[in-house]
Parts: structure tokens; C-alpha cells; sequence
């Protein structure tokens, strides 16, 4: 769904979110992180509702969601970032809310196919 650059843009996020649990896992098993009730099932839920969409409704809900997802991430590793619960989680945090930044500035630029970004 979506246009072929906005399919080429979400498998490289996928890339870089998979890398990043890598580390966010790495790091938990050291620490007492809360990573949320269970991420797992709300994320399930928000795919599932995207599934009956289609063509600029899909993609105002994809860009909705993404929007969300990164907001509610870079909120919690700047708070880890201002008080850490270790020096490890504190460069973890200093070194992807940057780029996590950046991603989210960029989920405002996804457009509908033959339409600019709402």
C-alpha cells in the first residue's frame, strides 16, 4: 500500500527499528526499563486498523500512526535522557533521540500519491 517511496522509506525505518530493539533489548536485560503495559498488543491493534484502508486514507492513518509511535518514543528517551537510570541508557538515548527527531520530522513529509503532505 502507499506509494513505492513511501514503501522504500518504511522497510528502511523497519532496518533502523530493528537495530535499535536490538539494543533497547540488550540494554533492558541489564536495567529495570518500563517499556509499557504491552506495546506488542496496541501496536497490533493500530496495524490491524490500518489493514482497511486504502490509497490517502492509508496513508493519513499511516502518518497519523507513525506520528504517534515516534512522539510517545522520543518523549520517553528524553526522559531517560534528562534522568537516567544508568550511563548506558543515557548514551543510548543521546545517540538515537537525534535520529529518532529527524524520522519524526519526516513523518510529516509522507504524501498521498499525486498530493502534497497534509
Amino acid at each position: 500500500r502507499g506509494t513505492d517511496a513511501m514503501r522504500k522509506n518504511a522497510t528502511a525505518r523497519g532496518k533502523r527499528a530493528e537495530a535499535r530493539d536490538k539494543q533497547v533489548s540488550a540494554l533492558a536485560g541489564k536495567l529495570v526499563i518500563k517499556l509499557g503495559e504491552n506495546p506488542d498488543v496496541s501496536r497490533t491493534n493500530e496495524l490491524a486498523g490500518l489493514q482497511g484502508k486504502v490509497g490517502a486514507d492509508f496513508i493519513s492513518a499511516y502518518r497519523t500512526a507513525l506520528t504517534g509511535e515516534y512522539t510517545s518514543v522520543t518523549a520517553t528517551l528524553r526522559r531517560y535522557l534528562d534522568k537516567p537510570d544508568s550511563d548506558a541508557v543515557k548514551a543510548f538515548a543521546a545517540k538515537q533521540l537525534p535520529a529518532l527527531t529527524a524520522e519524526l520530522n519526516q513523518t510529516s513529509k509522507i504524501a498521498p500519491p499525486g498530493g502534497g503532505a497534509k
